[in-house]
């Protein structure tokens, strides 16, 4: 059984319509997937938990963990992918907590945990250069800035340095050790949004039309380079154009082995990993197993 969860930081429903569906007629289930206040980190932690904020906990805007401290082991839950019975690897995967690497899996964690790489070695010989906001710190040499600025790149320029990172990080995927179960994470389409916030839309072209098509080819170089039985999609949240910041309408969509045929479906971010679950325990029985163990299951 081999899956692969693709998340899109902030690529909104409006857009996964318009650009990426169209280009994935397999798809068995999509829709909305929605992002309650705050609209960003503990988004994530929602969907790798199946547990609401309320219930797990992280709820600051940046995603900082409960009462200020960093440690995994006060996280509510678990990450849907410590309870797989397979090989695992994590790539670039907003994490508010920092995971436990198994024996066995690898991971190179994303913002906005500090970076994280398991096993320690695994990073030889391999061209990774870090997620956009701990790189344009090193790119730059300055301490205590995280995020693009306009006083320091102008659009073209930003674009520039974050597709390279893309190119950069495919290529580094191609060399990682292959696993069962993969997930991957951009934040590119979040990092041009908040990139045109600062400094204004361009003149020409809609910036975000042309992240969205960005986007779609990084897919489709994901879905040609891991051949999986199931694959995920999902984003945190969406983007508002209007008010020039997250909105609630993210996306999630889902096809392959384990996948009914649903069509369009409406659902809050915690709710995607039990969808994610059942898929996968239709296909392999140890999934069922392992999630009665975790006390999933009943």
């Amino acid at each position: 059984m081999r899956l692969l969860f693709i998340g899109i930081d902030c690529l909104g429903l409006y857009r996964f319509e318009r650009f990426l569906k169209p280009r994935l007629p397999q798809i068995a289930a999509w829709g909305e997937c929605h992002a309650p206040l705050p609209r960003t980190g503990p988004s994530w932690t929602s969907i790798l938990t199946g547990l609401t904020m309320e219930e797990h906990g992280v709820t600051s805007l940046l995603g900082t963990a409960r009462e200020g401290s960093k440690t995994f082991q006060d996280l509510v839950g678990k990450y849907i992918f410590e309870g797989l019975p397979g090989s695992v690897g994590v790539f670039n995967l907003p994490t508010t907590y920092p995971p436990r690497c198994r024996p066995g899996d690898w991971m190179i964690s994303g913002y906005p945990f500090d970076p994280v790489c398991c096993p320690a070695d695994l990073l030889n010989g391999i061209d990774y250069i870090g997620d956009y906001a701990h790189l344009i710190v090193d790119l730059r040499g300055v301490e205590g800035k995280s995020y693009l600025w306009p006083e320091e790149y102008d659009n073209d320029t930003a674009f520039a340095i974050m597709q390279l990172v893309e190119r950069v990080h495919l290529r580094a995927l191609r060399r990682l050790p292959g696993v069962e179960y993969l997930f991957v994470c951009t934040t590119y389409y979040d990092r041009v949004a908040h990139q045109c916030h600062q400094l204004g839309p361009a003149e020409q072209n809609d910036p975000l039309d042309d992240a969205a098509r960005f986007v779609v080819d990084w897919v489709d170089q994901l879905l040609d380079l891991f051949s999986a039985d199931t694959v995920v999609m999902v984003s945190d949240h969406g983007w508002s154009q209007r008010e020039n910041w997250h909105s609630h309408t993210g996306f999630w969509c889902m096809w392959g082995a384990g996948v009914p045929e649903l069509g369009r479906v409406d659902i809050m971010n915690h709710e995607l990993r039990g969808r994610v679950e059942t898929a996968l325990s239709v296909t392999d029985p140890q999934i069922e197993g392992r999630l009665r163990a975790l006390g999933y299951v009943e």
